[in-house]
This record gives C-alpha cells, sequence and structure tokens, in this order.
C-alpha cells in the first residue's frame, strides 16, 4: 500500500470534533520539563534544557526571526501606521527573544566569530526596521536575510519536527494528485478497506469493520497551501460522477489521524471505466486569530479524473509542489515553542504554555464572531499540544487551565477554545488578577481510532507556579 498503517473510518462511526490518532514513524523524544516559573514577562523566552541539540536551538532561533516578520504585518500597514497595538507589541518581543537566543548560543557556536557578527547585525537590522515602523514588505525582506544569515551559522533541524516532517513527507508520497484551489492543497488517494478500531465505551477498544459492500477507502488529505499544514475542522464531502457527469457515489468524508491528519470512509468502488472525482471542502470550522481570518475562509471545490483499474478509481499522478520559499515544514511547532514560558512532558504529551497581553480571537460557526477584549482582561493565556509519539500537534483535545490562588480563594476553571493561528493552540483572553498561583493544565483526549492495533492518547495534566505582579502603571506613584 502507498499510506502504510493509515487509520481509517467508515461513516457509521460517531464523531466528536477531530479525531487524534498515532503513526508508525515516532519522533525523539521532547525536552525535559521545566517546572520553574515566575514573573509576567509574555516575551521571556523558555529556558529548555542546558543540553539541547545546537540544531534544535538554532531552529527555535530562525522560528522566533520568522515570527516577527508575521506578527509585524498584522500590526502595521504598508504605509507604516500601527493597526493593532499587540501584535506590535509581539512583533518587539520576538526580537527580543531572537536577540537574547542568539546571546545564548553564541558561545557554543562553531561558526568564526565574523559569522556570529552578520547574525547580530542582521537581528538588529530587522529589530530597528520594526521599531521605525518601516513598510511590512521592507521587515519581511530583512527577516528572509536574517534567517539566511543565521542558516548560515549550522544546521538548523530541530528534532522535535521529525514526526510532523516525516508525516507531511508520507502524506506526499501516498498522494496520488494534489490540486490547489484557493488557501487550500486537496490531495486524493485510495486504498484497499482495512479494519480499525475505536475507542468504545469506558475506552475500552472496539474493532469496527468496514461495511459489507466497501470495496475501496478514498482518502483527503487537506491541507494549507503555502505551509502544507494539514487543517482539522472541516467538512468535506466526495462525489463520485460517471462519464456522463451523474453522481454514483456521495460521501461525506470523516476525519481521521494515521500515519497523517486526512478525511476519508470506505466505499463502494464506482462502476464504469472512468469518471470524475469531485471533492467540496468546507472552510474549518475551528476558532481562530486574526490572522487566520483570511486564510482557509472560504469554501472550495475541486474536480479529479479517475480510471477505474483492479477495481479501484486511479488518477492521473499530480504530486504535491513544494511549500512556500519563506515557509520550512514544523515552523509552526517550533513558533508554539518558542513562544512559550514553560514547557512540560505529561502522559504522551508535550505541553508548551504561552503567557500574551490580551487579544481578541473570532468564534467560527457559519462563519467568524468576534469575541472582543473586555476592559477588565489582563491576558491570553495559550497552550500549545503535541503529541510525542508521533511529533504532531494535537487539534481537537479538551484542554482546562485550573488557576489556584496561593494566598487562598476560589481557583478559576478556565475551558480553553482550540485556536488556529501561525500554530495550532488552545486558547482564552481573561483577566488575572495579581498575585501567586498555582497553575494547573489538564488534558482529555480527542477520540482515537487506530489501524492493526488499538493505541489510544491518553489524559494527561501539569501544574507549576506562576507570579502574575501588577501592570508598571500600577506600581507607579
Amino acid at each position: 500500500m502507498r499510506a502504510r498503517a493509515v487509520l481509517l473510518f467508515v461513516l457509521a462511526l460517531p464523531f466528536v470534533g477531530w479525531k487524534g490518532g498515532f503513526a508508525l514513524v515516532a519522533a525523539p523524544p521532547a525536552a525535559a520539563a521545566t517546572t520553574g516559573l515566575s514573573g509576567n514577562d509574555p516575551g521571556a523566552p523558555s529556558p529548555g534544557p542546558a543540553d539541547a541539540p545546537l540544531s534544535d536551538d538554532l531552529a527555535t532561533l530562525t522560528a522566533a526571526v520568522k515570527l516577527v516578520s508575521q506578527e509585524y504585518g498584522l500590526a502595521v500597514d504598508d504605509t507604516g501606521k500601527v493597526k493593532d497595538e499587540v501584535e506590535i507589541g509581539e512583533a518587539e518581543l520576538f526580537c527580543d527573544q531572537a536577540r537574547m537566543r542568539l546571546e545564548k548560543l553564541a558561545p557554543r557556536l562553531r561558526a568564526d566569530e565574523a559569522a556570529i557578527g552578520r547574525g547580530r547585525d542582521a537581528i538588529a537590522a530587522l529589530t530597528g526596521a520594526v521599531g521605525a515602523r518601516k513598510p511590512p514588505a521592507e521587515v519581511a525582506s530583512l527577516s528572509r536575510a536574517a534567517t539566511a544569515t543565521l542558516l548560515a551559522l549550522g544546521p538548523a533541524e530541530s528534532g522535535a519536527t521529525a514526526g510532523l516532517r516525516a508525516a507531511t513527507a508520507q502524506a506526499d508520497r501516498a498522494i496520488e494528485a494534489e490540486q490547489v484551489a484557493g488557501d487550500y492543497r486537496i490531495g486524493v488517494l485510495t486504498e484497499p478497506t482495512q479494519p480499525i478500531f475505536r475507542r468504545g465505551a469506558g475506552g475500552m477498544a472496539e474493532k469496527v469493520a468496514p461495511p459489507a459492500d466497501s470495496t475501496t477507502y478514498l482518502g483527503v488529505v487537506l491541507r494549507e497551501r503555502r505551509s502544507k499544514r494539514f487543517l482539522p475542522g472541516s467538512v468535506v464531502t466526495a462525489e463520485f460522477l460517471d462519464a456522463g457527469d451523474e453522481v454514483v457515489a456521495k460521501a461525506e468524508l470523516a476525519p481521521l489521524w494515521g500515519d497523517f491528519q486526512q478525511y476519508g470512509a470506505n466505499l463502494p468502488a464506482p462502476t464504469g471505466a472512468k469518471g470524475r472525482l469531485r471533492i467540496h471542502v468546507e472552510a474549518p470550522h475551528h476558532d481562530r486569530h486574526g490572522d487566520m481570518l483570511g486564510v482557509v475562509a472560504k469554501p472550495a471545490d475541486v474536480v479529479f479524473d479517475y480510471s477505474i483499474e483492479g477495481g479501484h478509481p486511479v488518477f492521473p499522478p499530480a504530486p504535491p509542489a513544494p511549500v512556500d520559499a519563506d515557509y520550512s515544514i514544523g515552523d509552526d511547532i517550533l513558533e508554539g515553542f518558542a513562544a512559550a514560558r514553560n514547557e512540560a512532558q505529561a502522559g504522551g504529551y508535550r505541553i508548551g504554555f504561552v503567557v500574551e497581553p490580551p487579544e481578541p480571537f473570532w468564534i467560527w460557526t457559519d462563519g467568524p464572531q468576534l469575541k472582543a477584549v473586555r476592559p477588565q482582561d489582563t491576558h491570553h493565556l495559550e497552550v500549545v499540544l503535541q503529541d510525542r509519539s508521533t511529533g504532531l500537534l494535537v487539534p481537537g483535545a479538551d484542554v482546562t487551565l485550573v488557576l489556584t490562588p496561593k494566598s487562598g480563594g476560589v481557583p478559576v476553571k478556565v475551558p480553553l477554545h482550540g485556536l488556529l493561528s501561525a500554530f495550532q493552540h488552545y486558547g482564552e483572553t481573561l483577566q488575572v488578577r495579581p498575585g501567586e498561583y498555582r497553575v494547573e493544565i489538564d488534558v482529555a483526549p480527542p477520540r482515537i481510532g487506530t489501524l492493526g492495533e488499538p493505541r489510544f492518547l491518553g489524559n494527561a495534566s501539569t501544574a507549576f507556579d506562576w507570579r502574575v505582579e501588577k501592570p508598571a502603571e500600577e506600581t507607579k506613584g
């Protein structure tokens, strides 16, 4: 088979949100947990282990530099006028992060001092352009130049992204044909039907056989065009059309996660020698930040020709094109954990905790509905969730923060929204009063189905201390 151990779901299975799964390609273990956390500086870089591979640290540094350009593009218009104070603050913070990370790395680099100096100069030029409110195109150009300069200091390939890179490569190999439609890559693949397992009552595994009349598994790999990021939360419909364009089979494909994330179902093979497959995708029904409001925000349709060979539909080969030049597979993971002030390993997860100034986001139903910042809100808190066995970011989990004042008082329980942004994460904007807190992150996994063996993600929790200080203006006088 082209996509060995692909996770299959039949249409009869019940679904709640996005399903998580496992892959046969294991990622290297994530970094060891760091448990101490104090202060409320949202720009403070995560400490990380002292013995982290140099290539990992360089990869995280380049991710911080790329984030500068992304945040700045959301903050400033073409004339240099600031349109979002929160985003410009984050762009400046990531400039500071990049500078601090390079200084921390400098003694370990094998590059000569002149090369390291060029890296410092490139970050300084980028920082200066941000401070001078230069046009976003100029900042983006300086960000690319800084990235290239930093990449010359040594290899920058992180073990934290190995699983995602393997999953992306396997998806590319499995896809028979891919088309670009707007912001989407829509790829199709077929396989023989397969038995599957699903999580039943009490978490017990249940084996589910394909329907008796099914002969073919149809998979659709839905990804963002520029980055090949897998897109959760969509509704994907497939229609097989005969040579006369009559619909001979139609199904809503279930969201899946196996060696790579996809949508699929076991179906009867269409009759006739050839025909067309029509795929319709809805914009992901996924809450999101402003940077994703205009991206993957509209439905799309594509049509693939097919012929029947050996009883299965076969598509003329159209392999996936590369990602955009300014993106590397795994940048989203690196950016998420570059922003994290605290990391921990709990259960099967790598968990990052991100503290940012308050910011709005959009709840997605039939379209975006603004969840505005309230006058009393002080923070936007985020959790980045990575499956350690696969290296993939985990969508569709139930993630909750519990903030317990250490001076006494009622704990605040905060369910987080799953959010699309530069990286997929969970977050909420809220008021957190100054004080000492014990913070607990509780994770309830998405429902998981697997092929071949019942292997499921589980519950997990981690806890740490957090000191929230009064804003500077409240401490004056």
